[in-house]
């Protein structure tokens, strides 16, 4: 018995969203209005994001899970991931380009970068995130909702998320890295192009050192200067303190621009940006 198969005789109202199942959450404790409980399709491995509560849904209705069907589509999914790491990941048949404003972004800046809804992406706007010779690496979903959760999912889990964009427009040899795709879109939206998202704080580098790949690919397009214009909280500025000296290292010039705190690029309005401008 398959997954959805089990699903479907217990009679549980379930969505796809990506590589899982999402359901209400089983967890007698939890009264889960909002389905959290994602379901691994393959496996059956659960965790509920809202409580933590995990199991393996074969196991919790008192089953065996089907191994050599497990096997087999693991063997696929393997051929497949060799298939994208040679030639990228394909744009899902059935994707549908997302023609509306979204979070302040006009549908313009949306389409340049390709983002769409999907059947398989429950209740999300998703971008493909290209590497440098413009192959889908994975896909970002941000949930439609400011309350969905979690609000963003990277599509296949577990992948090195690229910078994004990998190719930077118009940089005059410098980049300004902000931290999140939205942050990225806002900065862009109003005509700053030279912006790239890392991803998170941790998406260039750490304490540990740089992401050797990403450097090299800034190094490529002739990047001499960073302007780091993070969140400004005390995790933003603190990724700025411990990646400065190792860029400076690698031989960048590096500035900050120090947000006022508990702000964001992309909560900066029209006005504020125009007048970040004159600061680039």
């Amino acid at each position: 018995m398959t997954v959805l198969e089990l699903i479907q005789s217990n009679k549980l109202e379930y969505k796809v969203s990506g590589k899982d199942f999402l359901i209400r959450c089983l967890n007698p404790e939890h009264n889960d209005r909002d389905p959290s409980l994602r379901i691994d399709k393959l496996t059956g491995i659960g965790h509920c994001f809202s409580c933590g509560f995990k199991l393996n849904i074969y196991k919790y209705f008192g089953l065996i899970a089907d191994t050599q069907s497990i096997y087999v589509t693991k063997i696929r999914d393997k051929i497949a991931k060799i298939y994208a790491d040679s030639y990228g990941l394909e744009m899902p048949k059935g994707a549908q380009p997302y023609t509306r404003e979204f979070r302040g972004i006009s549908p313009a800046t949306l389409q340049y970068f390709n983002a769409f809804t999907h059947k398989d992406y429950e209740d999300r706007v998703v971008f493909p995130l290209r590497d440098s010779k413009d192959k889908i690496v994975c896909f970002v979903g941000r949930h439609i909702l400011s309350a969905g959760t979690p609000r963003y999912l990277n599509f296949p889990s577990g992948v090195e998320v690229p910078l994004f964009p990998a190719k930077i427009e118009d940089n005059n040899g410098t980049v300004i890295l902000v931290e999140g795709i939205f942050d990225m879109l806002n900065l862009y939206d109003n005509g700053i192009r030279n912006v790239v998202a890392t991803m998170g704080t941790q998406g260039l580098g750490s304490v540990k050192g740089l992401n050797k790949e990403k450097i090299l690919g800034l190094k490529l397009q002739c990047i001499h200067k960073i302007i780091f214009l993070y969140d400004g909280d005390a995790p933003g500025q603190k990724a700025v303190e411990i990646l400065k000296p190792h860029l400076e290292k690698s031989g960048f010039v590096v500035d900050n621009i120090e947000l006022p705190e508990d702000t964001d690029p992309g909560s900066l309005s029209k006005e504020d940006i125009r007048r970040l401008k004159t600061l680039l």
